[in-house]
């Protein structure tokens, strides 16, 4: 109904058909062009609304919802994922960097403490997966992966479900420990 009044209410200014000679000035032309596209495209909303209207009327009524599945019973399996993000494991064990804070790198520590307890869990009721997303190392160098990786050479049972996502601190473009680069 919108599109029709629309229409109604810019037809005047339409100027569908007609010759060059009929141009008076750039200004008439570009109402006139203004005008017509918001004629063809409210005509195209006028036609397309009935149409769907007619197609709403002659479809079948939706079928009744039944009601959301039960909640599954303590018999059936769930999915147990133990989810870890943003480790920031460096590789210097005794430098200094300012992502580590004032006391050096804690957060390899805290990462073997982690592993631990995971491992103390996963005896009890074992992990499907355990998922590690972003920021894994501090800057993606060689020697924080190989920190980070070292840390699970005593937890094998709980590597082989590890599932990592990289996140912007993983993937280094430019080694910051390389002062040549700089």
């Amino acid at each position: 109904m919108l599109a029709i009044l629309v229409l109604y209410l810019v037809w005047p200014r339409a100027h569908l058909f007609g010759r060059i000679s009929e141009i008076d000035s750039w200004s008439e032309v570009a109402i006139a062009a203004i005008a017509n596209s918001v004629v063809v495209i409210s005509a195209y909303l006028a036609v397309a609304a009935l149409i769907w209207s007619f197609a709403d009327a002659a479809m079948e009524p939706p079928r009744s919802f039944g009601g959301f599945d039960k909640s599954p019973s303590k018999k059936d399996r769930t999915w147990r994922i133990a989810h870890l993000s943003d480790i920031h494991v460096v590789g210097e064990r005794y430098g200094f960097r300012i992502e580590s804070g004032r006391l050096g790198p804690r957060g390899n520590e805290r990462l073997k403490l982690l592993l631990e307890q995971l491992e103390a869990l996963h005896a009890k009721d074992p992990f499907d997966t355990i998922l590690i997303t972003g920021d894994m190392t501090d800057a993606g160098i060689s020697s924080e992966w190989a920190e980070f990786l070292y840390a699970f050479t005593n937890h094998p049972s709980l590597a082989c479900r590890v599932l990592m996502l990289p996140g912007n601190h993983d993937l280094n473009i430019v080694d910051r420990a390389n002062p040549a680069t700089v």
